[in-house]
């Protein structure tokens, strides 16, 4: 959620963004141009071309001051930009649209894990579907599920985004039940 509301505060201005590919994306921003993918692998000449890199655990790196993320930096550079737009960040919050974003580690063996990225595809033969990271598959407009086998462990990351926790859950289980 603190992704969304910083990408929110940024809205102001025109800016380029890095989000992870399991990142939220519900909401449109007329002034954010945001890119998703891996969030590894970049040159420093790529890296230079945005403004803010962030992921969804809470890790943020604003360009301006350095390549690398900076909790010091980036607590004073939100407080900066909450401060510029005169607005309390409850008033803020209020303004979020509601949904329900969730991530899972299901077990998995190594082995298995081609073979499940398989189903995912063959399951969104007929739907919307990207391959940036992982296997994501849009139920509808602002549904989907996204899998991502784990590099280390023997899981398959999970993420979903849905309107309410009834369409998270009943997403969730119908995957759930494909392993």
């Amino acid at each position: 959620l603190f992704i969304v509301f910083l990408v929110y505060i940024l809205g102001e201005r025109k800016i380029k963004v890095l989000l992870p590919a399991w990142g939220p994306d519900f909401i449109e921003y007329k002034n954010i141009e945001i890119t998703r993918g891996k969030l590894s692998s970049f040159k420093v000449n790529q890296l230079k071309e945005f403004d803010l890199i962030a992921s969804t655990d809470g890790h943020y790196a604003f360009c301006e001051f350095g390549l690398n993320r900076d909790a010091v930096f980036s607590s004073f550079k939100i407080l900066e930009l909450i401060q510029k737009l005169n607005i309390k960040i409850s008033e803020l919050v209020k303004k979020l649209p509601n949904f329900v974003f969730k991530g899972e580690n299901i077990p998995c063996p190594s082995e298995f894990k081609g073979k499940m990225m398989r189903k995912f595809l063959e399951d969104g033969k007929n739907k919307k579907i990207d391959t940036t990271d992982g296997v994501k598959i849009w139920i509808d407009e602002d549904e989907w599920i996204l899998m991502v086998p784990d590099d280390y462990r023997d899981y398959l990351n999970i993420y979903i985004q849905a309107n309410n926790e009834k369409n998270a859950s009943k997403i969730f289980w119908k995957y759930q039940n494909k392993f």
